[in-house]
């Protein structure tokens, strides 16, 4: 009986390092880079200039009159009048 390789699951790639948006300030560049917070300024590919960091949307929205979906952080009586008048519809 031929015995079967058994082959090992690719292991998934884990990124730990955060990406951030950056622009060329002279030729008007954008770039998404994986950079560690400690790094320095970097400079663009294209026209070696210094990028300045741009600043990203977050890709949540917390509506409500609280800061959090259960209104956590609202003391008592507080609660009552911002949600007396429902949701205002923003996001």
């Amino acid at each position: 009986m031929a015995r079967r390789r058994v082959e090992e699951p690719t292991p998934r790639l884990r990124c730990d390092i955060p990406i951030y948006e950056y622009e060329c300030l002279a030729c008007g560049r954008q770039q998404e880079l994986f950079l560690k917070m400690e790094h320095s300024t970097p400079h663009c590919s294209k026209c070696l200039k210094a990028m300045r960091k741009k600043l990203s949307r977050s890709s949540f929205c917390l509506k409500g009159s609280g800061w959090a979906k259960d209104n956590y952080g609202i003391r008592d009586g507080q609660a009552s009048r911002g949600s007396a008048g429902g949701d205002s519809g923003e996001s």
